[in-house]
């Protein structure tokens, strides 16, 4: 029922997935003089988790400055290339360029890592879904975040996540159907040899 996937789009699981994907487990932010400012599209990097789900407490705000001309990253004045995974005590990381911040510099930025059940639960109450009448099979959905591209990239990635799950579920049940319907032509085929051997008997 519609009930049922407002629910389901509602669920942290998904959530969970939406986060995984998107990296939202690791926010960079900017220092300002005077104010910090979390990015997301202006961010000059994207930081990934190998295990994200190893992430168990959030972490303390890491430092880091960003060098285009050479595609590093420097943090604790230790140089690391970009897309190459590195072990730090807080986890084994990795620092992509953001396909989006076409011109980035080299001002100083930081991260944190935050559990991505924690971030989810998080993002769940920016999340409505909602019918749009009883008879109507049409689901409302909308995101409030600080950020445009952020919520839209939720929403888009959340719609993902639903429908490989719907076709995840669907494979399963066309794997157990048919797994059913080959045990039955076995039991039906010994039955028939059963037969057979008898009337042979006889």
């Amino acid at each position: 029922t519609v009930d049922n996937e407002v629910l389901v789009l509602q669920s942290r699981a998904l959530m969970v997935a939406v986060v995984k994907k998107l990296h939202l487990y690791a926010p960079v932010g900017q220092q300002g003089r005077f104010t910090e400012a979390t990015l997301y599209s202006s961010s000059p990097v994207i930081v990934e988790a190998l295990q994200p789900d190893s992430i168990e407490k959030k972490t303390e705000k890491i430092y880091f400055s960003f060098h285009p001309g050479t595609n590093t990253i420097e943090i604790n004045n230790r140089h690391y290339r970009l897309a190459e995974w590195i072990r730090f005590p807080y986890g084994t990381l990795r620092f992509v360029r953001n396909p989006r911040n076409v011109a980035p510099t080299n001002n100083h930025y930081y991260f944190s890592l935050s559990p991505p059940t924690a971030v989810a639960t998080s993002l769940r109450s920016g999340l409505t879904a909602t019918s749009v009448s009883k008879l109507s099979t049409v689901i409302n959905l909308s995101f409030k975040a600080e950020n445009a591209d952020k919520a839209a990239d939720i929403l888009n990635e959340l719609l993902r996540v639903y429908m490989r799950r719907t076709v995840d579920i669907e494979n399963k049940l066309a794997a157990n159907t048919l797994s059913f319907v080959e045990q039955r032509l076995r039991d039906v085929e010994a039955d028939l040899d059963s037969i057979e051997r008898r009337n042979q008997q006889f």
